[in-house]
């Protein structure tokens, strides 16, 4: 059994997972409160409150550089990774809602199933809020 208590040893990889479920959770808790329904297909949406991907990247980041060091390789490959996947979740996903929404305006018509949507700041914000929750406790309360 050593790799399951390997596995649940690794603090990152829980914060990270954690911040991750909650915040994929949190989507649908909040489409329930405001549609008075479940929606599972919340989680597989982009954009939405909170960002699973900044909630996960930051816990990820944040407890590796409490557990090894800030100045760490683990924490500085962190780090980068994060202001990728940030980015990628603010800008470039913004900038292909923009051109979404130019091409259906060009045919008139919808041309995509569903609409593709980036994050805004606050989604964003609220992602790496989960995150660092999610760090802190794993980090000071988590018993492996």
């Amino acid at each position: 059994m050593p790799f399951w208590s390997d596995l649940l040893a690794n603090k990152t990889l829980i914060a990270a997972l954690c911040a991750q479920s909650s915040s994929q959770g949190l989507k649908i808790i909040r489409t329930w409160y405001k549609e008075k329904k479940i929606r599972f297909d919340r989680v597989a949406v982009y954009g939405d409150f909170p960002s699973a991907h900044t909630a996960f990247i930051t816990a990820g980041t944040l407890t590796s550089g409490m557990a090894e060091g800030w100045s760490s390789p683990t924490f500085a490959l962190g780090v980068i990774f994060s202001a990728i996947v940030i980015s990628d979740a603010l800008v470039q996903r913004r900038a292909i809602e923009q051109t979404q929404k130019a091409l259906e305006l060009l045919a008139q018509k919808p041309i995509f199933d569903s609409p593709f949507r980036g994050h805004t700041w606050q989604e964003i914000l609220s992602g790496g809020i989960v995150g660092l929750f999610w760090s802190l406790l794993i980090t000071f309360l988590w018993p492996f």
